[in-house]
């Protein structure tokens, strides 16, 4: 941290930055960049709706780069980068057969993941709940918005909002039968996510975070199985190994 005031205590900041860095940027370098950028932020944005597939990917590299010398500056206007993304996602979901060989989904989720690193869960998840359960007409762009941003968000911070997130993706709206084979692909998509987080090493700040909310816990990790109770598919299969796997170690740490 540049002279202990420069920084959020719960980000790592060297962490799963893209090539060409290894390291955070200088301060200098990262004002200097911050100063300039709202310049013309808005219409790199706009280019990932662009009708050329090329200036879509050269767009979503650009936003890479800029996320990592603007960091939580991101917050301030994220609702119209959130328009955006939505759009672009869309275009991207419905040509993938044309231009999946660019990645330009691939690249677009890698700009989210190193987003959500800067952006607390607090800032965009009413936002994203809104266009999900709401009458949007792209709920699948904004799932796929939010599993990118659950991939990337610090620990700790997602801790805080982690039961919100679940009764959101778990909702019928997401993983129901009727919510649509595409909506409830990038559900699923972000119910694994969700549960890859707080798997592994992580299961113990999990448990720790939850302390004598683990009922309440249990309560929701039973009823999002209930809404996964034909394993259809590998997806659903998957959900309900981890959900199983997390209840265990409920019961487990409840027990010792």
């Amino acid at each position: 941290r540049q002279l202990g005031v420069d920084g959020d205590d719960s980000i790592d900041y060297d962490l799963g930055l893209p090539e060409p860095f290894t390291t955070r940027p200088s301060l200098g370098t990262r004002l200097f960049v911050r100063n300039n950028t709202s310049r013309f932020f808005g219409v790199v944005l706009g280019e990932l709706s662009n009708w050329r597939a090329e200036t879509r990917l050269k767009s979503a590299e650009l936003l890479l780069i800029l996320t990592v010398f603007c960091e939580e500056h991101l917050t301030k206007d994220f609702h119209c980068t959130l328009t955006n993304f939505v759009k672009a996602i869309d275009i991207e979901l419905t040509s993938r057969h044309e231009h999946g060989h660019l990645n330009i989904l691939e690249r677009i989720e890698q700009v989210l993941c190193l987003m959500a690193k800067y952006i607390d869960p607090a800032s965009y998840l009413k936002l994203l709940q809104s266009r999900i359960l709401g009458s949007s007409p792209t709920p699948r762009s904004a799932l796929f918005i939010l599993s990118s941003l659950i991939k990337g968000a610090p620990i700790q911070r997602l801790m805080r909002h982690w039961l919100d997130i679940l009764s959101l993706v778990s909702s019928p709206k997401c993983i129901g039968h009727f919510s649509g084979s595409q909506v409830r692909v990038q559900g699923l998509k972000a119910l694994i996510n969700l549960l890859n987080r707080v798997d592994g090493d992580n299961v113990h700040v999990f448990l720790s975070h939850f302390g004598d909310s683990k009922d309440e816990l249990n309560k929701a990790l039973t009823s999002c199985a209930g809404e996964l109770e034909e394993a259809t598919t590998e997806q659903t299969r998957t959900c309900l190994a981890k959900l199983q796997s997390l209840r265990t170690a409920i019961i487990c740490n409840k027990s010792n």
